[in-house]
């Protein structure tokens, strides 16, 4: 990104780390330290889109991973994407921020990017709490006008917290782990969704 911002040329294939279940290019927090040098770009939120274009069509699927929030970083990535999929917990501070979600991609489709879809809802870290189960069915009654919510919810699991300090995936860290299933089920979900609503 600080190429780019100096006017070089970039190939973002050099950035690619193959492993055996996914390409990855890592981010870290200096991408969002330099975000302000961007904003007064004409292609501020074009960024990515650009940046992908080289590698867009190696792949079926490429996923931008967002924090929860309206950042500069979140308008140049729903600029590159075809979907956005909301990614919510069982929490009232989590919910409340799905209209937000909701908005911010409604406004990035209408200004940056016609062509963006809402896939829908994934539910993630439920407990097994009767709170978290009554979260998620304030979810799926609120929304399911409105949004897809998909079927599956991902429990909460020690192996999804301690994936990242082992440096794998929970792929890798615990294959038999509940979470696990569920990511699994998920993704069949995922797949079926993109294909029916392109």
């Amino acid at each position: 990104m600080e190429r780019v911002l100096d006017g070089k040329k970039i190939n973002v294939g050099t950035s690619i780390i193959s492993t055996r279940i996914g390409d990855i290019i890592a981010g870290n927090r200096t991408l969002y330290s330099i975000q302000a040098d961007f904003k007064d770009r004409k292609d501020s939120n074009t960024i990515y889109r650009d940046l992908l274009e080289d590698v867009r069509y190696s792949y079926d699927y490429i996923i931008i991973d967002c924090p929860p929030e309206a950042s500069q970083a979140n308008a140049q990535s729903y600029t590159a994407a075809t979907h956005v999929l909301i990614v919510t917990e069982p929490t009232y501070y989590s919910i409340d921020g799905i209209p937000d979600a909701y908005e911010f991609a409604q406004y990035a489709k209408k200004c940056t990017n016609s062509h963006l879809n809402i896939l829908g809802i994934l539910i993630n870290n439920v407990h097994r709490r009767k709170v978290d189960r009554e979260y998620v069915g304030i979810i799926r009654e609120d929304y399911h006008d409105v949004l897809h919510v998909f079927d599956t919810v991902i429990p909460a699991s020690s192996g999804i917290a301690s994936a990242p300090s082992q440096g794998k995936s929970v792929f890798q860290h615990r294959k038999n782990d509940k979470s696990i299933m569920a990511y699994r089920s998920f993704t069949t979900e995922f797949i079926e969704r993109i294909d029916n609503h392109g």
